[in-house]
């Protein structure tokens, strides 16, 4: 479980990171997820586990309704979550996580701890034309209170892909990061503990900030 309090320096140095990030020109965008929550109501008393279904649809709910609870703008019907993996957070050790749609809503699910989103292994490929394909240990966690106001938490960690490739013409790369079958600490309805288990799939493409591999700006930047 992630903690769920930090310190408001750390905060303020996670907003101005994102800050940086509002004009990035390679977000990776949430595109689906899914897997289900098992989950003990009362530790000690309750007898029997709870499997609950998880798919993106419930956990926007989620995510929603914790905006408009910390004071944020309400997000509108087509709000995506979005992890920009070149913006990193070194202070709370998370790259930044927001919302955002076509016509420029904004908010930082990161810098507001709704959200943590790290990869802190890789195993790299790259092959002759630029393309790679990389093994890592990633992890998504999204946490907040649902509508009835129950806490929720679904958190997932495990040996995912990275794929990118390139348009040598263009100079865009596309990039892909999947998680299929991941775990984790689990949530649901304010239960008193519970696992998580399934996976993610980010997608994007778009100008590097950097040139050449992903992975070996990751490991300059962030392993090293």
């Amino acid at each position: 479980m992630k903690p769920t309090q930090f310190l408001m320096c750390a905060l303020a140095l996670g907003a101005m990171t994102f800050a940086a990030s509002k004009t990035s020109a390679f977000p990776l965008t949430l595109k689906s997820l899914s897997g289900t929550i098992t989950s003990t109501a009362v530790a000690g008393t309750s007898t029997t586990a709870t499997k609950s279904s998880i798919v993106l649809k419930k956990l926007m709910l989620v995510v929603s309704n914790e905006v408009v609870l910390a004071g944020g703008p309400p997000p509108p019907a087509k709000a995506t979550i979005v992890v920009d993996t070149y913006q990193y957070d070194s202070v709370n050790v998370r790259f930044q996580v927001y919302l955002t749609n076509s016509t420029g809503y904004f908010y930082s699910l990161s810098s507001n701890n709704m959200a943590y989103f790290n990869i802190t292994d890789m195993a790299t490929t790259i092959k002759s034309n630029g393309s790679e394909s990389d093994s890592i240990l990633a992890e998504l966690d999204m946490f907040g209170n649902a509508l009835d106001g129950s806490y929720f938490e679904f958190d997932v960690i495990g040996n995912a892909k990275l794929s990118a490739s390139t348009n040598s013409k263009t100079g865009v790369t596309s990039t892909t990061i999947s998680l299929a079958n991941g775990t984790g600490y689990g949530a649901y309805e304010s239960s008193d503990d519970g696992v998580s288990a399934g996976g993610f799939n980010l997608q994007g493409s778009g100008i590097p900030l950097v040139a050449g591999p992903y992975s070996t700006w990751w490991y300059n930047n962030i392993l090293f």
